[in-house]
């Protein structure tokens, strides 16, 4: 009885954290224009290189929304990424600065301050 209430469980709990992982909706049908347009640097990757899909088509995992953030703190002087902990899970928990070169190099008296 026990192997089959945990068999059930595992199998609901693929079956619920599969779905997080299929698009909802289509971002063609949420938004009217592109999500990221604008003048970006061509040093710096796109977020379908480490997604797969594109911004807005479904939900990231962790481990993709990870690499994305640590995969750019290494391509811009613009971030910096500071892993400040972990989840209950084991997964880490990030601050992430974006500013100018110059105010990063003095983050600590702009914290001070």
């Amino acid at each position: 009885m026990l192997r089959k209430i945990l068999l059930f469980s595992i199998f609901s709990i693929n079956l619920d954290s599969s779905t997080l992982m299929n698009p909802t909706s289509l971002s063609k049908d949420l938004y009217d224009g592109v999500i990221l347009e604008g003048s970006y640097s061509s040093n710096i990757d796109r977020p379908i290189n480490y997604l797969g899909f594109e911004v807005g088509e479904r939900v990231a995992s962790p481990l993709q929304i990870s690499n994305a953030i640590i995969g750019w703190s290494k391509q811009s002087d613009r971030m910096i990424v500071k892993e400040y902990g972990k989840t209950h899970e084991g997964r880490p928990l990030y601050a992430v600065f974006i500013s100018s070169p110059s105010n990063l190099a003095k983050l600590d008296e702009i914290k001070k301050m």
